[in-house]
């Protein structure tokens, strides 16, 4: 459903290469196909690179910074090479349930929905379900937004239309996740879809 609309995917890496297989795997076996998935690899010093580039699959893009920006300037430059009509974002130790995007995808477009996100899961650094389960309010304004942090970063789709420069601040270093939204949810409000599409890795030095 809906295949001739393509999705691009921004996955910033650091020091993942643990768990950047498993999460590239949930995007590659996804029930919606038209993806394009933008790795940006943030000078890790270990085997992620190795790891990302062992998968042969035209759908990925590999970006490798220089030195560690960190995450918000590696979503940045992934956000200006993306060419799809809907932006989504999964952390480099997230992962996502296969018809993730099919699902959400379909809800936006049938709803008319610009804006949304997902519940999500706590697994533990080994891939455990802890039992621990997010959700937030059914729509969010901008003035809730500013109350606090509800959608959690690899539960989110946009259209890109309704932001096609989006950037964020590349200083800033925590939460910028959220200085995102903020951004979006002055434009469009946002909508929950009400089911548990992504798994959320609380890693200890996370």
């Amino acid at each position: 459903m809906y295949e001739e609309v393509k999705v691009s995917i921004i996955t910033p890496v650091f020091n993942d290469e643990k768990y950047i297989a498993d999460t590239l795997k949930s995007i590659l076996f996804q029930t919606h196909s038209n993806l394009e998935i933008i790795v940006v690899n943030d000078h890790s010093n270990d085997k992620s690179e190795e790891v990302i580039k062992s998968f042969n699959d035209k759908r990925i893009k590999l970006i490798n910074n220089d030195t560690n920006m960190g995450a918000a300037f590696s979503r940045n430059v992934a956000l200006s090479k993306a060419t799809g009509d809907y932006i989504a974002f999964l952390d480099g130790d997230d992962i996502w349930n296969k018809a993730k995007i099919e699902k959400q995808l379909a809800f936006m477009i049938e709803n008319n929905i610009d804006f949304s996100y997902t519940n999500y899961e706590e697994i533990d650094e080994e891939g455990v379900r802890t039992g621990v389960l997010i959700t937030g309010p059914a729509k969010i304004t901008f003035s809730k937004m500013k109350r606090a942090c509800y959608p959690g970063c690899s539960t989110v789709m946009f259209k890109k239309s309704i932001f096609p420069d989006l950037s964020i601040p590349s200083t800033i270093k925590k939460r910028n996740d959220y200085a995102m939204w903020l951004l979006l949810s002055r434009k469009a409000t946002c909508y929950l879809f009400n089911e548990t599409l992504a798994f959320y890795r609380k890693r200890i030095n996370s």
